[in-house]
């Protein structure tokens, strides 16, 4: 089995996975603009899609200079439901989620938005890379960790607050994100991804098949080419700027 992703780069700009979707069981496609391209790309895909709809609530600031607001990524997302795309199966995406009282306070906004329209959530935590913490400073933007890469235990703590008092309005989920008690912890691709796919494991898979803590089944493989940031331009995004190259290997049946 084969599920295709996008994490290396936002399908609802860069349609380079749509060419590659045939060669898949299913596809988690994780997007931050829902153009009315993507849309029709969504519900004409030949595999079954699971969409993961990033909203920061950063969209539009320095941050995430040419990442559509989060109520623009809700309306379209209105439409696609309407035009009968499996409620069940969008996932309303908070990553990064920035733990500081700012950064929760437009989570908030984004899920107080969400609700009603979507019962998942998944968030992540920002991690500051050297070059993410070279971008701040240049922007003069305070480094929220100070030159650590992660958040400090108490950002952790703060977090779990913030998803305690959000008990009642849906699930909420993080993968790689051990140190946060309140979320479930639940790869991006799972065996409850799959089964709201339509597919079953057809044999056992192991998990961390990519970073340090990654709970997602060994399954997946990446559907975008590139290996450089986007055009969205967020100061945060794990991509140094490089030459694009290839990233999608030749899919081996992992059967």
């Amino acid at each position: 089995m084969v599920i295709g992703v996008t994490e290396g780069g936002d399908p609802g700009i860069d349609f380079s996975w749509v060419q590659r979707t045939s060669r898949v069981d299913g596809v988690v496609l994780i997007t931050k603009e829902l153009t009315d391209r993507f849309l029709d790309e969504v519900l004409a895909c030949p595999a079954p899609v699971l969409l993961h709809v990033t909203c920061t609530g950063f969209g539009g600031t320095v941050l995430e200079p040419f990442v559509p607001d989060f109520r623009a990524q809700l309306r379209q997302l209105q439409v696609l439901l309407d035009r009968g795309f499996p409620a069940e199966r969008a996932v309303l995406r908070i990553d990064p989620l920035i733990p500081t009282e700012k950064g929760l306070e437009r989570a908030q906004r984004v899920v107080d938005a969400a609700c009603g329209m979507v019962s998942r959530f998944r968030i992540s935590v920002l991690d500051q890379y050297p070059h993410v913490r070279q971008r701040f400073r240049e922007k003069g933007i305070p480094l929220p960790y100070g030159e650590r890469f992660s958040a400090l235990p108490e950002q952790f703590r703060l977090v779990d607050q913030w998803l305690l008092a959000q008990r009642g309005k849906g699930r909420f989920e993080a993968c790689a994100e051990s140190k946060l008690v309140n979320a479930a912890q639940q790869g991006c691709v799972s065996a409850m991804d799959l089964e709201l796919l339509g597919l079953s494991l057809n044999r056992e898979y192991g998990v961390g098949f990519q970073r340090r803590g990654c709970l997602c089944l060994s399954c997946k493989r990446e559907l975008l080419p590139r290996k450089s940031p986007c055009a969205h331009g967020c100061l945060y995004c794990f991509w140094k700027d490089a030459p694009s190259g290839p990233l999608f290997s030749p899919m081996e049946n992992p059967n």
